[in-house]
């Protein structure tokens, strides 16, 4: 992910301080900090290893391939294999050289999954890892894609992103000639044959690992041969330079280029698994590469626990086979899993992949069939994206200064105390919308960093910044206050929940949510029961929930259920 241009011109416009801003968390694309990926160590005590060879390279101010090679060359004097020819024909493809005081530790740890990965992560910085999408795969990742993997003495197992070798060191294989890697990176490709050299040092062999572009043409002739298995962590924040035309249509993200690009190279009856981030199963942007997995022998769909380090996406297991498309496929979520019907996703607008019950979808559809109106011709706007809030946000009011709400502030039904303050010259902010929907007579603001459904009522005219989103509904029949009852509603809560399950709250997404027809006697006592609420008085919350479900035909057992998942 980039910088956009209209980002970039408002900066140079606004001229604010852009080497610190570049370099913080905000824009991780260009940060410095460096992180330590603690979920891929096996043994936590061995971080102390790395963080003396990393204050050791510090010192010395040795390069990242001196470090590695150094690192390297120690872990095969130790499994003494280090002489052998086989592992001097890998060494002498590279001309790197060795640190003398490195090469004489006496405290790397054997024991550990891939203790040079690590220490080459810990050489990254944020941004680095952020451009490249490069965050290596954990060991019990790893292992668990794989536990299935039945692979003969006669197959092949690849891995196109391999990185410093997680899925190769993974793979239950007999000889390490069935194993195949590519990665763009060359430090991590030599990361990658070092490990496999002493997880095999029995075998006297040349490590079939390259430095190549997978995405390239080239990469198919480079191995003239298809594989029985694929499993792969490919880039995820990497942007393909322009829109790749395929059958399904354009494509940019890179990880789904490379999903595309490995079903071509999996035999007939091949399994491949791939490790991408959750936005693959319903973000609109990724449509396509969803039309083309529905298109396929789809087994599997897994939500993997746990997360990378400075990644706040969750992340899932994709699991194909190279034969004829299914009529179902497993969804596999913490300690449950349902049978998914491809016929239920194709007919969602998106091709929406969501965790489902039989009752989720009975219920799903039974809402969707009181639809009568949405949110699709109503107005959304951002908040106020100031460009710099250390400089231009106060936490005390000043004399000319205006209250601005953000996302923190957004409570169901009404807004907290403003608890920030700035002044309103439009000039000077990076991304604003048009004054006249800030000073509405009456608007809805709604929390965009959250998991469910939060809206406020707003009559006073007041400002957002961009983690407080806003809604003008334009739907007479119903009513600004009737549409904020609705959008809180336990029904609309859930439905949102089963569908989406996304970190933020799109416009996309709340643009088709499904209202129901309101009768007139309803709607008044909705609107009496939200003036209460909007002044702290819950008593009527019950009655309010109960009203909007029969709008939704929701019966008292249907009811419960939706609230019991909430």
């Amino acid at each position: 992910m980039t910088l956009s241009q209209a980002t970039e011109a408002n900066w140079r416009r606004l001229q604010p301080d852009t080497a610190n801003k570049l370099k913080s968390r905000a824009n991780k694309t260009r940060s410095a900090k460096v992180i330590y990926p603690l979920e891929y160590l096996r043994c936590r005590e061995n971080l102390a290893f790395a963080e003396k060879v990393s204050a050791l390279a510090q010192q010395k101010e040795l390069s990242r391939e001196k470090v590695i090679y150094s690192i390297a060359y120690l872990l095969l004097k130790k499994h003494n294999i280090l002489n052998q020819e086989h592992v001097q024909t890998v060494l002498a493809q590279y001309s790197w050289q060795y640190d003398n005081e490195l090469v004489e530790l006496n405290d790397v740890p054997l024991d550990e999954w891939d203790i040079l990965g690590f220490i080459y992560q810990c050489m990254q910085s944020e941004g680095e890892k952020n451009i490249n999408g490069s965050y290596f795969t954990p060991e019990d990742t790893a292992k668990k894609m794989l536990q299935d993997y039945k692979i003969a003495a006669h197959e092949n197992f690849l891995d196109p992103a391999c990185g410093s070798g997680s899925f190769l060191l993974a793979a239950n294989v007999q000889s390490p000639e069935q194993l195949w890697g590519c990665d763009l990176d060359e430090t991590a490709v030599f990361i990658a044959k070092v490990n496999l050299l002493c997880k095999y040092k029995a075998h006297k062999f040349i490590p079939q690992i390259y430095q190549h572009d997978f995405l390239q043409d080239e990469f198919g002739k480079l191995f003239e041969q298809r594989f029985d298995y694929i499993a792969a962590n490919p880039p995820w924040g990497a942007k393909n330079n322009q829109a790749v035309n395929t059958e399904f249509g354009k494509i940019k993200d890179t990880f789904s280029l490379f999903l595309l690009k490995s079903y071509t190279l999996l035999k007939n009856s091949g399994q491949m698994s791939f490790l991408l981030p959750q936005a693959i199963l319903n973000v609109k942007s990724h449509k396509n590469i969803r039309s083309f997995m529905l298109k396929c022998c789809l087994k599997s769909i897994e939500y993997i626990s746990g997360s990378f380090t400075g990644v706040m996406t969750g992340y899932v297991n994709i699991n194909l086979c190279k034969s004829a498309a299914g009529k179902s496929f497993l969804m596999i979520k913490d300690s449950g899993s349902v049978q998914m019907d491809v016929d239920d996703i194709k007919a969602t607008p998106d091709y929406i992949f969501s965790y489902k019950s039989k009752q989720d979808t009975m219920l799903i559809r039974k809402i969707e069939r009181q639809k009568k109106y949405d949110l699709s011709e109503s107005i959304f706007a951002l908040g106020i994206v100031t460009g710099d809030n250390a400089k231009k946000l106060f936490d005390t009011p000043q004399t000319d200064s205006e209250a601005v709400y953000t996302g923190k502030e957004v409570r169901r039904y009404s807004l907290l105390p403003p608890r920030k303050y700035l002044f309103y010259d439009r000039e000077q902010f990076q991304q604003i919308a048009p004054d006249e929907y800030y000073r509405a007579g009456e608007k809805l603001v709604y929390k965009f960093i959250s998991k469910e459904l939060v809206f406020a009522y707003d009559n006073s005219g007041s400002l957002l910044l961009n983690s407080a989103n806003m809604i003008i509904p334009r739907i007479p029949e119903l009513g600004i206050k009737t549409v904020l009852a609705l959008l809180n509603s336990d029904v609309l809560r859930y439905y949102y929940k089963v569908q989406f399950s996304d970190v933020k709250v799109l416009k996309s997404n709340i643009a088709k949510l499904p209202l129901p027809h309101i009768s007139a006697a309803c709607r008044q006592e909705i609107e009496k029961i939200i003036d209460q609420l909007s002044v702290g008085n819950m008593d009527n919350h019950t009655r309010l929930q109960d009203c909007i479900c029969k709008s939704y035909k929701i019966s008292d057992t249907e009811a419960d259920y939706i609230r019991s998942t909430l």
